[in-house]
C-alpha cells in the first residue's frame, strides 16, 4: 500500500473514493470522529499493512477569519513525499490543532484561535499523525474548510455525541423536534459541508496523480 487517506466520516470520504487515482495503490479508512476512535481504527490499520504514507483528510472548522470557505489546507511532516505537488493541487500550507469537542462557536474559535495560533481546527488529525509518527510512517494533514471562523454552526453536535464520538440519533431528532427551525440552516449545513469535501477530493485526487519529483521528495 503506498498511501493511506483517513477520513472521520463516510461522507467526507464519499467523493473522493468517487474519483480515486489509478496511478498508484490508495487504501481509504473511515475511522469514526473523535480522537480515540481515529486512533483505535488506525492502530489496526497499521498493524495489518504499513503505508508508507497517510494523509489525515476531511473537513475542518477555520480559526484565522481570513480563511474563506473550501480553503484546502495541508501540514506535513518533514521528508513528507511529493511536497512540490500540494500547491499546483489547491492546496495551501497551514497549523491546525486537534479538540476533542466540536468548536461550535464564533467565541469557541476565537478562543482557540487565541489560545493555540492555528488556523484550523479538526477532531482526529493529531491523533492519527502521533500514531503514524510512532510508527515510523511519514503524516500529513489536508483538510478544507467548512465553516468560518466568524460564524456559528446550526446547531451544538457536542450534545448529541456520546463519549466516544458516536451520534445520539434518538437525542438529535428529539432536539429537532423540539426547534423545527433549526432544521432548515441544518440542511443548508450539511450542503456546504458535502461541497467542502468536493473541493477536498479535487485537491487530493490532483496531489496522489501528480508526478513523484526526481530525488530525496519521490516517494520510493
Amino acid at each position: 500500500m503506498a498511501w493511506l487517506v483517513c477520513f472521520a466520516l463516510g461522507m467526507e470520504a464519499r467523493p473522493f473514493r468517487a474519483r480515486l487515482p489509478a496511478a498508484e495503490p490508495i487504501e481509504v479508512l473511515v475511522t469514526g470522529m473523535g480522537p480515540r476512535r481515529a486512533r483505535l481504527a488506525l492502530e489496526e490499520c497499521l498493524a495489518s499493512a504499513p503505508p508508507r504514507a497517510a494523509i489525515a483528510a476531511g473537513l475542518a472548522g477555520a480559526l484565522d477569519p481570513r480563511l474563506p470557505r473550501f480553503t484546502v489546507l495541508y501540514e506535513a511532516d518533514p521528508g513528507f513525499p511529493r511536497m512540490h505537488a500540494w500547491t499546483p493541487a489547491g492546496a495551501q500550507p497551514g497549523r491546525f490543532t486537534t479538540q476533542s469537542r466540536i468548536a461550535s462557536t464564533a467565541a469557541a474559535k476565537a478562543q482557540l484561535r487565541a489560545e493555540t495560533g492555528a488556523d484550523a481546527v479538526d477532531m482526529e488529525s493529531e491523533a492519527l499523525r502521533d500514531l503514524c509518527r510512532r510508527h515510523q510512517v511519514p503524516s500529513a494533514t489536508v483538510r478544507v474548510i467548512s465553516d468560518l471562523a466568524s460564524e456559528d454552526i446550526p446547531l451544538d453536535f457536542n450534545r448529541f455525541l456520546d463519549p466516544d464520538g458516536r451520534w445520539r440519533w434518538a437525542r438529535l431528532l428529539a432536539s429537532l423536534a423540539r426547534s423545527p427551525r433549526c432544521i432548515a440552516p441544518l440542511v443548508r449545513f450539511q450542503h456546504c459541508n458535502r461541497l467542502a469535501a468536493r473541493h477536498l477530493a479535487s485537491a487530493l485526487v490532483a496531489f496522489l496523480a501528480a508526478r513523484p519529483a526526481a530525488g530525496p521528495d519521490a516517494i520510493a
